[in-house]
């Protein structure tokens, strides 16, 4: 669930966070949103980021959370050359802001979750190796009208607000109970 309203954050608000973060128009945006902990797949992201780098591919990738494992990550990164391209903006708490976050990427990793999810239509599928994203990145990038129109499509088809998501689950735990109890 999602608990901001769907939509597009003010892109006035958007284009001043680029801005502070000394983000290029030109160039496209990546975004990760979540607790940094290596198990949400952070080493293939940036395994990953470092085979687009390598390709020549300019990016940024923004990472916006915190976690146990943020310090080794941000390490990882400039391991592995990206220190430039990673954008580490910390934990963001006020809503406006973060959907001005999701308002300016150009593509985004939130979750791991693959339900309700058409390949190429409202998202990517990758297999679980840094070079399938890799390759998923870089169609993107040779194309980020694409990119934009499967951002489109993701809000449309898969936003789910908080207050439904909710409802879903607490009717699936009822069920699964009188399951149990039967």
């Amino acid at each position: 669930g999602v608990d901001f309203p769907k939509g597009k954050a003010d892109p006035v608000y958007a284009a001043s966070i680029k801005e502070k973060l000394g983000i290029d128009d030109e160039i496209p945006v990546f975004l990760f949103v979540g607790r940094f902990l290596w198990y949400k797949g952070f080493k293939i992201t940036l395994d990953a980021m470092k085979i687009i780098k390598n390709a020549g591919y300019k990016f940024h990738m923004v990472f916006v959370g915190d976690g146990s494992d943020a310090v080794d990550i941000k390490n990882y990164s400039e391991e592995l050359g990206l220190a430039e391209e990673c954008i580490f903006a910390g934990a963001i708490q006020d809503r406006e802001q973060l959907r001005a976050y999701y308002t300016m990427a150009d593509m985004i990793k939130g979750s791991c979750a693959a339900e309700g999810i058409t390949d190429r239509r409202n998202g990517y599928l990758i297999d679980e190796n840094a070079e399938s994203m890799a390759e998923a990145v870089e169609e993107l990038l040779l194309n980020i009208g694409l990119a934009h129109e499967i951002g489109e499509n993701a809000m449309n088809e898969i936003y789910i607000p908080w207050e439904e998501s909710v409802k879903k689950a607490y009717e699936r735990y009822g069920k699964v109970i009188e399951k149990y109890r039967d």
